[in-house]
C-alpha cells in the first residue's frame, strides 16, 4: 500500500501515513474508558479486550470500506483517475504520470 502511494501521491509514503491516520486510529476511539484499570506503568491503563466477534467483524468491515474510499479520494486528489485505485487493488496498476 505504501509503495502505491509513494508512486502516485505527491506527498508519497509520508503523505499516505499522515492522511490515513484517521482510519488507523478509529478503533482506539471506541475503547470504553470506564473499563480502564491502572497498570504498573505510569500513564498506561489496561482495558479488557473481551470482544463480540460479530460486532468486531461488522466494525472492521465498516473501517475497511472507509479506508478503501479514503484511498480512492487520495489517488484522485493526487491527479490520478479513480480507476488507478481500482486497478491497483486488483494488482493491475499501470504506471501513469504523477500530477
Amino acid at each position: 500500500m505504501v509503495a502505491l502511494f509513494e508512486r502516485y501521491l505527491k506527498g508519497g509514503a509520508t503523505g499516505y501515513r499522515v492522511l490515513s491516520a484517521y482510519a488507523h486510529s478509529m478503533q482506539w476511539m471506541l475503547v470504553r474508558p470506564s473499563r480502564a484499570k491502572p497498570s504498573a506503568e505510569p500513564d498506561v491503563v489496561l482495558v479488557s479486550t473481551q470482544v463480540n466477534t460479530g460486532e468486531l467483524l461488522a466494525l472492521m468491515d465498516d473501517i475497511v470500506d472507509l479506508f478503501d474510499a479514503d484511498c480512492g479520494f487520495w489517488v484522485v486528489l493526487a491527479g490520478q483517475p479513480l480507476d488507478v485505485w481500482s486497478l491497483a487493488k486488483q494488482g493491475n496498476a499501470a504506471p501513469t504520470s504523477a500530477a
